[in-house]
């Protein structure tokens, strides 16, 4: 059976193999009657009813031999559970299931000629009526599977004053008939072709900075002469020849002041090729005094003028702007390059980016050009909370000409928070099939909704028993019908409770008569809303 998740299939009067690797295969029980110790002679192999307890025992055998796949080891035996469905239970109590040891027949046996059976159960249990009652038979199935001359059955008995009745493979009104469900592990598929190169990563950081070498010795001065009478003043001559570049000045550390002009309070330029303009690193960290380290650079902006009749902006703490391209084939410098530091338990983040108090916006991209991109991430991406967005698809490599061409899906959406499962079954020689769903299903979900397709045949498909404790049943006009089933919930785990997604939604008073997209409304050339209130980015126009 292919679906989203692995499914045990669960059908009427049979036995079900659900292997890890493979699909699911069924048949039906080689034989099943009743013994009687009042009735010590008499044969119940037509009976369409099978009792357990008050005199009463019953007899069960699967065919295994010619339902595994050839080759099939104990080792393979992943689990096994043997399945019974009581339709009464006349006194409750316990009942024991024991490995039978010797040949019988099912037209044949009676309490005198019945077979012997293991000195102890394998498994006991209490019966349940009107429910499926689950029995672990592991470690059975897989001695079968070892000694396929040893499977002769098993005999079911009650315990003190327990009576129960089951259908028997015979019924044709209830069909609760006793069921074997085995899982198997498949093998290993083939290795999958080597998948395409991935693109080059980002460069490594920049390297420390070498130790500077040691100055030259300084020479002598020369001593200073004896000032001579002064002249007269003789006649302007030419201008002579610029003089030597004096000393180099000094700052004094730590270095602070205040300026008030239109022009930057400090501008700094290195015409050397590749060399930096400044460069900055914060202090370590330390145990007893400063927990972080200190900040290479530490920037905060302008506040706003405050004016209520015009709107103004805080500035920008740091704003960088990459180098342009001269010409050719070279791409431009980056506005900014963040590498986090590397560590031993946990490295540093690239970016750290938090919105400001009053709804700030942690992070915004915006793209270089009309049809560019806004990011681009290698790797996986984590969001802790919703994700809004105008579209989406997913982007590969062509499956038929990956070195040529690329595929695009779009996701499936809903004005729910939807999810999704489907599969495929077959159903028995009665019509009759149950799906059973995963452990978590309705504990994630809510308002399951259902849809069923035949394939192959002409025939008519019903959900006879809506989902409940993890299993529905469907039902066919007649047997042996493949039917292709889809059922979907909506997310009623905790965080989707407290989280529902609008489907509609007034924007605001800023945002009315704008759009997300205005060129798509006949409003080319207006401010999207994201644009609404979007402070500078860039030096001021009279820094430029």
């Amino acid at each position: 059976m292919k679906a989203i998740y692995a499914m045990k299939l669960v059908f009427s009067a049979g036995m079900i193999l659900a292997p890890a690797l493979a699909s699911a295969q069924q048949t039906v029980l080689t034989a099943d009657t009743q013994i009687n110790s009042a009735a010590a002679t008499t044969n119940y192999g037509a009976s369409s009813t099978l009792q357990i307890g008050g005199g009463y025992s019953t007899l069960l055998k699967f065919d295994l031999a010619s339902f595994l796949p050839a080759g099939t080891t104990a080792s393979q035996v992943l689990g096994a559970r043997l399945v019974i469905f009581p339709d009464k239970v006349t006194t409750a109590g316990n009942f024991s299931v024991y490995q039978v040891t010797s040949a019988w027949s099912e037209n044949s046996v009676t309490y005198a000629t019945r077979p012997t059976v293991s000195a102890a159960p394998f498994v006991t249990s209490s019966a349940t009526a009107n429910n499926f009652n689950e029995l672990i038979a592991t470690g059975l199935v897989q001695a079968w599977v070892t000694t396929p001359a040893s499977n002769f059955g098993v005999e079911i008995e009650g315990a003190g004053t327990t009576v129960l009745t089951l259908d028997s493979k015979e019924n044709t009104s209830t069909s609760h008939s006793a069921m074997l469900l085995i899982t198997l592990s498949g093998p290993a598929g083939p290795a999958g072709p080597k998948g395409a190169t991935g693109v080059a990563g980002p460069a490594g950081a920049k390297g420390a900075t070498g130790a500077a070498g040691p100055a030259g010795a300084k020479g002598a001065t020369g001593p200073i002469g004896p000032a001579g009478a002064k002249g007269a003043t003789g006649a302007t001559g030419p201008q002579g020849p610029a003089g030597p570049k004096g000393p180099t000045g000094t700052l004094t550390f730590p270095l602070s002041g205040v300026s008030s002009s239109n022009m930057p309070t400090m501008s700094l330029a290195n015409s050397f090729p590749g060399g930096d303009a400044l460069y900055l690193q914060g202090g370590p960290a330390s145990t007893s005094s400063a927990l972080e380290g200190g900040f290479g650079v530490h920037g905060f902006g302008g506040a706003s003028a405050g004016s209520v009749s015009v709107p103004t902006l805080g500035g920008a703490g740091v704003v960088g702007q990459g180098g342009a391209a001269i010409g050719g084939n070279d791409p431009a410098g980056h506005g900014g390059a963040f590498y986090g530091g590397t560590g031993f338990g946990y490295g540093g983040y690239g970016v750290f980016a938090q919105g400001g108090i009053g709804g700030g916006i942690g992070l915004e991209a915006v793209q270089g050009a009309e049809n560019g991109v806004a990011g681009v991430f290698y790797g996986d991406v984590q969001i802790i909370g919703n994700l809004s967005k105008s579209g989406g698809s997913f982007k590969i490599d062509h499956p038929l000409d990956p070195e040529n061409k690329y595929l695009y899906h779009s996701f499936v959406e809903s004005p729910d928070m939807m999810n999704i499962y489907n599969g495929n079954i077959v159903t028995d020689s009665g019509g009759r099939a149950i799906v059973t769903m995963p452990n978590y299903f309705e504990a994630l979900n809510t308002d399951f909704r259902y849809e069923l397709t035949v394939i192959g045949q002409f025939a008519q498909a019903i959900v006879a028993t809506e989902i409940y404790n993890g299993r529905f049943e469907i039902r066919t006009d007649k047997g042996n019908v493949k039917v292709s089933w889809q059922v979907t919930g909506v997310r009623q785990d905790a965080w989707a409770k407290a989280h529902r997604i609008p489907v509609e939604e007034e924007k605001t008073a800023e945002e009315k008569g704008h759009f997300l997209h205005p060129e798509l409304f006949g409003h080319k050339g207006e401010p999207q809303i994201r644009v609404l209130g979007r402070p500078r980015v860039g030096p001021s126009e009279n820094q430029q």
